[in-house]
């Protein structure tokens, strides 16, 4: 009974939007609203849509290093490596360490050969 109550209020929040005010008591539920609904859509494949989510709760809050690594693996899916590796590298700054691991891996520069 409790899953399926769950399922119906994650339902409920990706068919509603929220209102458009975002006053400060509704800032954090908001907030919450965006990744959730990012997180789903990144799971469906839609990474496009999901980035845009990611943005938002970046406009909200400025300094979440999780939206901007999460908005950078979106990027990454859909080939914006230099979109991703510059939300990665920010992800860091803003103390989202898993970011250094990603940065290492798929930002280094390739090296040309002659």
């Amino acid at each position: 009974v409790f899953i399926f109550m769950f399922l119906c209020f994650v339902f409920f929040l990706m068919i509603r939007r929220p209102p458009r005010s975002t006053l400060f008591p509704y800032t954090t539920l908001f907030r919450s609203y965006y990744f959730l609904r990012g997180e789903l859509k990144v799971g469906a494949g839609e990474f496009l849509s999901a980035a845009a989510d990611y943005t938002k709760i970046i406009s909200l809050q400025p300094d979440n290093g999780n939206a901007y690594y999460n908005r950078g693996i979106s990027y990454a899916n859909i080939n914006l490596k230099d979109n991703a590796c510059d939300d990665f590298n920010r992800a860091a700054e803003l103390g989202f360490f898993e970011a250094y691991e990603v940065i290492n891996k798929y930002c280094k520069k390739e090296e040309k050969k002659k």
